[in-house]
């Protein structure tokens, strides 16, 4: 904790005032899953309070309204890949809006690619946009009859998907919108989980 200590100690630590500030009639939009989900609920929260997030608030079921947001879209279908959850809060001079996603490029993401055509055909611009996708890209996206090795399959396609939806977004935003593109989280040491799950084996990235 002493090491964390000393890493973070130039961080400012933001009041809920200066959040308010700094995103003052800006649009931000979060991408990703579960970590990203946490994060929007960072935002919503500190832009109305200066107390931290509980872990109940965290753990919170993806089918309730949180801190006065609304639930724009939910099919319940929680672990699999069409899972779908969309919130937003919006108020007179903030909007932020968060889309969980398991695929950095799907059909989904495509309707989601439309949704910022709508809201810039409305003069609604996102300021900035937050997103990750990784680990269910790598592990929940393997053939039942695998015509190539799945895990460099997993990760050409990855990449493959990742450079369509930069270029997507690319054509789609204007260049004053900020895309922040936060790298997957590192694995800790002790570990229980996999990477890589095909069928009953586990592999694991080195």
């Amino acid at each position: 904790m002493k090491k964390l200590g000393r890493l973070f100690s130039g961080v400012h630590d933001f009041t809920s005032e200066e959040a308010r500030q700094l995103l003052h009639n800006k649009f931000v939009v979060v991408i990703g899953d579960s970590n990203y989900r946490a994060i929007y609920k960072d935002l919503v929260y500190i832009l109305q309070t200066d107390e931290l997030l509980t872990l109940s608030q965290l753990k919170q079921k993806d089918g309730e309204f949180f801190e006065n947001d609304r639930q724009v879209e939910f099919n319940g279908s929680h672990s699999r890949n069409d899972y779908r959850l969309v919130h937003q809060y919006r108020t007179r001079h903030h909007l932020v809006r968060f889309y969980f996603i398991t695929r950095v490029y799907s059909t989904y993401t495509e309707s989601i690619l439309n949704d910022f055509r709508a809201d810039l055909e409305a003069d609604l611009v996102p300021d900035v946009v937050i997103l990750n996708s990784c680990l269910w890209d790598l592990n929940r996206y393997h053939d039942d009859v695998p015509t190539e090795p799945p895990v460099p399959k997993a990760i050409r396609e990855y990449c493959e998907n990742a450079e369509k939806l930069f270029q997507a977004l690319d054509n789609i935003l204007p260049s004053s919108c900020l895309i922040i593109w936060v790298t997957a989280l590192p694995i800790r040491e002790n570990a229980h989980g996999y990477v890589i799950q095909v069928g009953g084996s586990v592999a694991f990235l080195g």
